[in-house]
């Protein structure tokens, strides 16, 4: 069991070091809310908090916002997806997956932009980090397209997922 745990941290550290790579060569690429869309979708809810919490850990570590920010925000995300997965998307489909993306993706922008909005509302945070309309679409299509490349990939070497609409 420890093993275990300790081979996911590692991964989850080897991910976010290849992510903050991908995110300094275009901040509009940050995959982590679709790639926990991702674990609550194809693995449990122990395996995707872990790796959520690892994420904004060094989210944490490395952002200007205060220490624990990111930690809440992966929390909740998690939390959102893993009611929706249990009562709402309850099949594995593609449109279940895409629908997961692309909700992850907004609540983790929308807790994001609002916690900014807190901090600079105290006078803790001087300027917002801005998201255009322009910037908003290309994080969400490179989220998208990284959940149709995860899908395809999953459906490929596992029974877990269905490509019906209708079960």
């Amino acid at each position: 069991m420890f093993k275990k745990i300790l081979l996911n941290l590692i991964l989850a550290f080897l991910i976010f070091i290849f992510a903050q790579i991908i995110i300094a060569l275009d901040w509009r690429l940050n995959l982590w809310p679709t790639l926990v869309a991702y674990l609550v979708m194809v693995f449990d809810l122990e395996k995707s908090f872990l790796w959520s919490l690892t994420a904004g850990f060094l989210f944490g570590l490395f952002s200007i916002l205060p220490f624990g920010i990111h930690l809440l925000i992966m929390y909740l995300v998690v939390t959102a997806l893993y009611l929706l997965t249990k009562n709402f998307l309850t099949n594995r489909s593609f449109i279940s997956f895409m629908a997961l993306s692309l909700i992850s993706s907004l609540i983790f922008q929308g807790l994001l932009l609002l916690s900014e909005k807190i901090l600079i509302s105290f006078n803790l945070l001087d300027k917002i980090l801005t998201f255009t309309f322009y910037d908003f679409f290309i994080y969400l299509l490179a989220n998208i397209i990284f959940m149709i490349i995860a899908f395809l990939i999953t459906l490929k070497f596992t029974r877990r997922l269905s490509v019906s609409v209708i079960e």
